[in-house]
């Protein structure tokens, strides 16, 4: 199960680009993440928002066929996010992360359709750290987009005015906050909160609470719905018991809390004041190992139907589970029916399908608010949905084309073309041939395709991880470093007792003679194996890392008799100077000798107090001659937390090397002799690491606390580079050998955790970007750029170039642009809400000039030549 990485989507100012990308392809079949939350638009039943904890949201206007992805630059997600829709089609409201804050998870509205987010007044101008902190729950009236309610974990808040000021509605009791649910109803409005039902009669101007019976006092709410249907209002409640969890908590894991469901409720608000049990029809927990059971996390109805609701939950096996009801909650039944996909159209994940089948749970289910028959769900790895009120669920993550027959089990191995909702880290990506390419992922561990990279298949692996893959240079064999312990060296994963525990953080390295398909073991280094390298001298000596520090076993490993399989002979060579056992690339120089990188660890600190970075971290080189160390790392900026080496193909002598260092947190480190704050960046050294020069850092180009992974020098200009960061996205300079190169940010590669870059060694024109949670993009590359996919061009730009007046026109509605100079300043910008426009730049200067153009389909930039 993945971690949730908010820290990792901290977003940045954007820097515009003089050579940018036209577009990318995003590449794989997801699977290796969480999807969230889904929101269905009440306006138009087919467009919805289904979101990911490693920091995307995904956006459809045709019920989950296809996908279009909001940019990191506008608004970034993690687990407790939404998007929530008015029937002002331009005005948006999100729980998330903007740009105009990238340390606050909170509130922002959209008033241009999500092209542009802004965080509300009446947070941004509040100085009470309960209103600030981070947000848990979020709704809005879809007739009244003034009316706005959410609730922090300390604080319940209500505007009446669109976010502009602010109502204190915190409860006393429980002490934890959240909303489960609303109803907006006019001026009458409904409020589920763990203690209660806050109502207003008079438009939110206050809320009271009234005494309702029924629920015993040893039980909160954390699911609320509520409909009104011939003027008759009807509330639906879950339950578990008080003080388990708190309700954000529960909504957190994914794969639902098992053993805390209590009971369902049905309350007519018209007419009564007594919750009813409505349980008939559920097997309700005796206790967390109880199946089959329902264990409910998730209750949704449409707000005109007071008939009809549904529960999603798990059924005790962690496999999802969801009960419906027609007759207002006098009975349930079981409507999605996994065993043999009865009812169900699947992708890859379903009965006796790979590599989940119907493992993974409950992690949000979206039901239309005016129209019942339509229902999104979502859990790790998968989005399924109905619009036939659940007679069949198709899948939403892979293309309808590819989705196999209902009645039947999920074929194994099946290639699937995917469909841009990508929610899986991507480590690294080998090609055995021109077509045949194997991914190296988290949580999904591997898949391959057989074309080059449309279709894509699951392979015979049974790791959650894998990090690495070489090919053989005689055999063509494949091999791999495995682990259960996923996302090595991200945020959650520098100290030991994330790494070290032999329960699930065992590692072997692995080979397949069949181009990645099925593998077989090689050696069991019972830790996790993070890279490979062959001596170019000697295909049968192979280098490997692997990953421990608390019993001794992490470090450099070698063997001379790789030939002789799994009976081969592995030595662990002496550890450089300070180094704890976190060794990451193996780079062979020309010379014999071998340049390494050992990346970060914290001390073994849980919450109190915190961990603190060790110096252990660096670049080091390695003689096999006399079996030694040179400790190469600038110990007052890079001692903490490297990431990948990159020799210079171009440079005879491999004295230019570049390293990604991100920084570290904390303060002082573990020895109180420095700090790891903000020195993240991409170094340089000419000198094979005599004297090293930092070419971006934090606060120069990069923001705060965010840092570079790995680079690459495009092999068709020996003066462009390609850069991966931490937090800001993707980075390009196109003069790396000038005495201070400059960089410029990717302003439209969507996403803002890339990690590594690979052109593609059958054509080098085209550049592969894998990323900490978005899949792989890919982009064709010259050399002074990244030029656009054969595709219909979407906006058109003319007369190009232009002495003064240029129209702007495109096949979708702009939202707005922004123009600016060579030097990445913007100079003028417009909001509009039409699909042509012209243009007066008869003032500007002549020159080059850049304009962004924000539509419902994304972003896309032009240049302009003003003569």
């Amino acid at each position: 199960m993945k971690k949730f990485f908010l820290s990792v989507f901290l977003l940045a100012a954007t820097v515009f680009l003089n050579a940018q990308p036209s577009s990318w392809k995003v590449t794989g079949i997801g699977g290796g993440g969480t999807f969230w939350r889904p929101s269905i638009n009440p306006g138009n039943p087919n467009e919805y928002y289904v979101h990911t904890e490693m920091g995307s949201f995904f956006h459809t206007k045709d019920f989950g066929n296809t996908y279009t992805e909001l940019s990191f630059l506008q608004l970034a997600a993690s687990d407790k996010s939404v998007i929530r829709f008015t029937n002002d089609t331009n005005i948006l409201y999100a729980a998330g992360i903007n740009t105009s804050n990238r340390f606050m998870f909170s509130v922002y509205k959209s008033i241009n359709k999500g092209a542009t987010w802004t965080l509300l007044p009446c947070i941004a101008n509040s100085s009470a750290w309960q209103v600030t902190e981070t947000v848990v729950s979020l709704y809005v009236d879809y007739d009244n987009p003034n009316n706005v309610a959410f609730a922090t974990r300390d604080g319940l808040y209500f505007s009446n005015d669109g976010g502009l000021t602010l109502q204190d509605i915190t409860q006393t009791s429980p002490w934890y906050q959240y909303i489960s649910g609303c109803l907006f109803d006019g001026n009458n409005i409904y409020i589920g909160t763990p203690g209660g039902i806050l109502v207003s009669t008079n438009g939110g101007l206050n809320f009271t609470k009234p005494t309702l019976t029924g629920i015993p006092p040893t039980e909160d709410i954390i699911g609320f719905s509520a409909a009104k249907q011939n003027g008759a209002v009807r509330f639906f409640c879950i339950t578990m018991p008080t003080g388990i969890y708190t309700t954000d908590d529960v909504y957190a894991m994914a794969g639902g809390v098992t053993g805390y469901f209590k009971s369902v409720y049905r309350l007519d608000y018209s007419t009564s004041t007594n919750w009813v049990t409505k349980n008939n029809g559920l097997t309700i927990p005796s206790s967390s190992a109880c199946y089959p059971c329902d264990h409910i996390t998730w209750i949704g109805m449409a707000e005109n139907d007071t008939s009809i609701a549904y529960l999603y939950g798990v059924n005790g096996n962690s496999e999802p589970t969801v009960v419906k009801t027609t007759s207002g909650g006098n009975n349930w039944n079981h409507v999605y029916n996994i065993t043999n996909n009865q009812n169900i159209f699947t992708g890859y994940m379903g009965y006796q399908g790979d590599p989940f089948q119907w493992y993974l749970g409950c992690s949000g289910m979206g039901v239309c608010a005016t129209d019942a028959n339509k229902v999104v769900l979502a859990n790790m790895g998968s989005v399924y949905k109905t619009a036939n009120g659940a007679t069949t669920w198709e899948q939403g993550y892979v293309n309808p084309a590819d989705q196999n027959a209902t009645n039947s089990p999920t074929p194994k191995h099946k290639p699937y073309r995917g469909i841009a909702i990508e929610n899986t880290t991507n480590w690294f990506a080998l090609w055995t041939d021109a077509n045949n390419v194997l991914g190296c992922l988290t949580d999904i561990g591997s898949i391959r395709t057989r074309d080059g990279g449309n279709y894509w298949s699951f392979n015979n692996y049974n790791f959650n991880t894998m990090y690495h893959a070489v090919k053989h240079p005689l055999s063509g064999n494949i091999y791999c470093g495995a682990s259960n312990k996923h996302d090595m060296y991200a945020s959650t994963t520098l100290q030991d007792a994330g790494i070290d525990a032999p329960s699930y953080s065992n590692g072997k390295l692995l080979m397949s003679n069949d181009t990645g398909y099925s593998w077989t073991t090689i050696h069991d280094f019972t830790r996790p194996v993070y890279w490979l390298a062959f001596d170019p001298n000697n295909s049968n000596k192979m280098y490997v890392s692997v990953v421990n520090h608390a019993q001794s076993l992490g470090g450099i490993w070698v063997t001379n008799n790789l030939q002789n399989g799994s009976s081969s002979t592995w030595t662990q060579l002496p550890a450089p100077p300070r180094t704890e056992g976190h060794p990451a690339n193996i780079v062979f120089l020309n010379d014999g000798k071998i340049v390494c990188t050992f990346s970060g660890r914290m001390t073994d600190y849980s919450d109190t107090p915190p961990g603190k970075f060790t110096r252990s971290s660096g670049v080091f080189i390695y003689d096999p001659g006399n079996n030694s160390w040179t400790d190469a790392t600038d110990m007052s900026i890079m001692a903490w937390y490297c990431n990948d080496i990159y020799v210079d193909p171009n440079d005879v002598s491999q004295n230019t090397w570049y390293v990604g260092v991100a920084s570290g947190w904390g303060g002082q480190d573990a020895t109180n002799t420095g700090s790891p704050n903000d020195q993240g960046g991409l170094f340089k050294t000419t000198s094979r690491g005599a004297s090293w020069t930092k070419l971006i850092g934090c606060l120069t180009g990069l923001s705060g606390g965010s840092g570079v992974f790995s680079c690459v020098i495009n092999p068709n200009n020996a003066n462009q580079m390609y850069v991966t960061t931490v937090v800001d996205g993707l980075f390009i300079s196109n003069n790396i050998n000038s005495g201070s190169p400059t960089f410029t940010q990717v302003g439209n590669f969507q996403f803002g955790a890339p990690l590594r870059l690979l052109f593609n060694p059958y054509n080098s024109n085209e550049l592969w970007v894998t990323t900490f949670g978005n899949g792989i993009h890919v982009g064709n590359v010259n050399g002074s750029g990244v030029t656009e996919f054969t595709k219909k061009e979407n906006v058109l730009l003319y007369p190009n170039p232009s002495s003064g007046k240029i129209t702007l026109s495109s096949a979708d509605d702009i939202l707005f642009y922004e123009i600016l100079n060579s030097l990445g300043q913007k100079v003028c910008s417009e909001k509009l809400h039409s699909k042509k426009t012209e243009i007066d730049l008869s003032n500007f200067k002549k020159g080059i000039y850049f304009i962004r153009i924000y539509s419902e389909k994304g972003c896309e930039t032009k240049k302009i030549i003003l003569e």
